[in-house]
């Protein structure tokens, strides 16, 4: 949780009073087994992950598809095992699909305190849908050098996105450069390239996989923050047509590109940053005024006095102003 590790019976009796929903937990429980990984990379192993998931009086069927694609590509980067655990008869066989689909290295446990309940519920191998010799074949498989790629690269006219186009190209991959706008740098340094439109527009997703089937693509790497939550919502297009992918979270994304909800997330983690204010007056000057959602420093205003901010501020009801000085910061919206 924000504020720190709490005991299941805690989290039960906070769940049946209405105080977290069931997704909410669901997406808590996945992000924070995916951020520990890192920890682990390489010699990990996942031992009867979510047997917690009863505890609190939920199951795994709570845990949502992108969550589970999203850790499973976590693991699969850091090189961290699935055990399949009968004791504790989890993961289920269609959450294990997430991990066997993207090729996560499976390892079986027992957990049996006595020899002669070993193998006695043939829960282990009534949950594989593989032959018990697939994961050494897998674990071999991924030590392979990797192939030639067609990498398709989002965001093409911006410096992520041109610098991942030259480094792929040095490496010897194909690539695609797209963009919102033809004139991009990327799409002119790519092998291929394509405009794509904006990642609010309805037609965005469609019109990427277009692209990505026009050019034979194998991989895609986005570099526009905006699009990530756009992607998810096409991820089964992209997996059907054979598209490899990482993405964060969608929780993780609207944190991370809301300005006011990052405030919010680094406040409740404790972490160093401008406080909130939130008496009638709003906030003490010097005042700096930018777009909840904007990036490349632009439309930021600085004001010394307050009578220029709130002109500023009634412009855009979604500009956000931190105080120069004191160190507090409050959406806009007050004045």
């Amino acid at each position: 949780m924000a504020d720190g590790p709490h005991h299941p019976k805690e989290v039960e009796a906070d769940r049946a009073a209405g105080r977290y929903r069931d997704a909410e937990l669901a997406d808590v429980l996945i992000e924070s087994v995916g951020n520990s990984l890192p920890a682990v990379a390489g010699r990990g192993i996942l031992a009867h992950m979510f047997s917690v998931l009863p505890k609190v009086g939920m199951a795994e069927t709570d845990l949502s598809p992108a969550g589970l694609d999203w850790l499973a590509d976590e693991c699969l980067a850091f090189d961290v095992a699935l055990e399949v655990n009968e004791r504790w008869a989890c993961p289920s066989p269609s959450t294990l699909a997430h991990f066997m689909a993207r090729g996560v290295r499976i390892v079986c446990a027992t957990d049996s305190h006595r020899a002669e309940t070993i193998a006695s519920t043939r829960r282990s191998a009534a949950s594989s849908t593989k032959p018990p010799s697939w994961p050494r074949e897998q674990s071999a498989r991924m030590s392979e050098p990797l192939k030639r790629q067609t990498v398709l690269v989002t965001g093409a006219g911006g410096p992520a996105g041109v610098s991942v186009i030259q480094a792929l190209r040095a490496l010897g991959h194909a690539t695609v450069g797209a963009d919102a706008s033809a004139d991009a740098v990327g799409i002119r340094l790519a092998d291929a390239g394509g405009v794509l439109p904006r990642a609010e527009d309805a037609d965005y997703a469609s019109a990427l996989c277009t692209l990505a089937a026009e050019h034979g693509v194998t991989s895609l790497i986005p570099t526009v923050a905006e699009e990530l939550v756009a992607l998810h919502d096409c991820s089964g297009v992209l997996s059907a047509a054979g598209i490899a992918y990482w993405l964060p979270s969608p929780r993780a994304v609207v944190s991370c590109t809301d300005k006011w909800l990052f405030h919010q997330a680094a406040t409740a983690a404790g972490t160093a940053y401008p406080r909130r204010r939130s008496d009638d007056e709003g906030v003490t000057g010097p005042w700096v005024i930018k777009p909840r959602h904007g990036r490349g420093s632009r439309d930021i205003y600085f004001s010394m006095t307050r009578t220029r901010s709130p002109s500023w501020s009634r412009s855009s009801p979604t500009r956000w102003c931190s105080t120069g000085s004191r160190g507090a910061s409050s959406p806009s919206t007050p004045w």
